[in-house]
């Protein structure tokens, strides 16, 4: 090979590996292009995940309120529960003693009634003897 045709094949060469190195910077630029736009989607997805974070904190605090305002209502409840109880068996049991004595007045007006039934049925037997012995 004479030094000509040496020269051309080197300068063709160094004319594919200078495409070959522009093609290259190309597409890293475009690889460094996406992955700044990977890096800035990764930047907005930790934001996000910071907002759920605190978000769940938020929750947590605000589940904590309700568990706490639930006890007390809890324990309410049992009070007032306790009380109607209470207040219900007072009532019940007042109920059953004037049962008693509504039953023992009855059976006093019975007795009295029976009495004045067997006077009045005596009454009326003498009432016919007199009436026989007038005639």
């Amino acid at each position: 090979m004479d030094d000509e045709k040496f020269r051309q094949v080197v300068l063709q060469q160094l004319q594919t590996l200078t495409q070959g190195q522009v093609r290259l910077d190309l597409r890293f630029g475009e690889v460094e292009s996406r992955l700044g736009n990977v890096e800035k989607g990764q930047g907005r997805l930790e934001a996000r995940l910071d907002s759920v974070e605190k978000g769940q904190t938020r929750l947590g605090v605000r589940l904590d309120g309700v568990e706490s305002c639930l006890g007390v209502v809890e324990k309410g409840q049992l009070r007032l529960e306790a009380r109607i109880e209470g207040q219900v068996m007072d009532k019940i049991s007042a109920l059953f003693d004037d049962r008693e004595v509504q039953n023992d007045r009855f059976e006093r007006m019975e007795s009295k009634i029976d009495a004045v039934f067997a006077d009045t049925r005596y009454l009326v037997t003498r009432i016919a003897r007199l009436g026989e012995v007038t005639r």
